[in-house]
């Protein structure tokens, strides 16, 4: 994952200042992680079950408990489709693509929350869990049923990335303080993929990227400020811009 991560900074550089930002503070970031940490449960090397909150939907919203992965990266063929945004998109991040088949039961409009820290947990330690870093809202029509794809971080940075095999499932929100300066700062900025479209899809791209780095410095115990979140997201668009 990191590689690709890589990969990802070097095409868009010249696209975000955010992009800018990840070169310059990539070791700042970094610095005192341990490549070993196993303190969080399911989170870096740590295999044993995501912990945290229970998390249930509204009683007026019904999750389908079989949640498929989606292939995080295009073929080279269908490159394009990454730059396209669509009415079904929701969430942030860049490895961990999930459906979500979702329906409302009321007889009016309404919008479910997923909160923030928000965890998902793979069937399998082959690939990745993934965790919310904001708020994501889903607007529904009465009775309506939707399958929306979902993007969540990822928590385990040598572990695959989500594809059509991967089975998920949810059940918890992250009590973890070390998250808590990331999720504060996060709910002020531009991040979720439905707040962009598909001629600035390059700046969302970037806006992850930055922080996917600081998700896995988390899980690899780097316990940051909230001062420092703001600077290395400085770049970031805020939601009133």
């Amino acid at each position: 994952m990191k590689k690709i991560l890589l990969a990802l900074m070097c095409v868009c550089t010249f696209t975000s200042c955010a992009f800018n930002d990840i070169f310059k503070y990539s070791k700042d970031i970094n610095d005192g992680t341990i490549a070993d940490f196993d303190e969080y449960p399911g989170m870096n090397v740590n295999e044993s079950p995501l912990t945290g909150i229970p998390f249930a939907a509204p009683a007026n919203f019904e999750i389908n408990n079989v949640i498929m992965g989606l292939q995080n990266q295009s073929s080279e063929e269908d490159q394009n489709e990454d730059l396209k945004v669509t009415k079904d998109m929701f969430g942030s991040g860049l490895f961990v693509i999930v459906t979500l088949d979702i329906t409302n039961l009321s007889s009016s409009k309404q919008t479910l929350t997923l909160p923030c820290g928000l965890l998902l947990q793979s069937a399998s330690s082959s690939y990745q869990n993934g965790i919310l870093v904001k708020d994501v809202l889903i607007p529904f029509k009465a009775n309506e049923r939707r399958h929306v794809s979902v993007r969540f971080y990822c928590l385990n940075a040598a572990a695959h990335g989500s594809d059509s095999e991967a089975i998920f499932g949810l059940g918890y929100v992250t009590n973890i303080p070390a998250f808590e300066p990331l999720f504060t700062v996060c709910a002020e900025k531009k991040l979720n993929i439905s707040e962009y479209n598909s001629s600035n899809i390059l700046s969302y791209y970037s806006a992850c990227t930055l922080v996917q780095e600081i998700v896995w410095a988390i899980t690899k115990g780097k316990i940051f400020e909230e001062s420092d979140i703001r600077k290395y997201l400085k770049h970031v668009k805020k939601t009133t811009e």
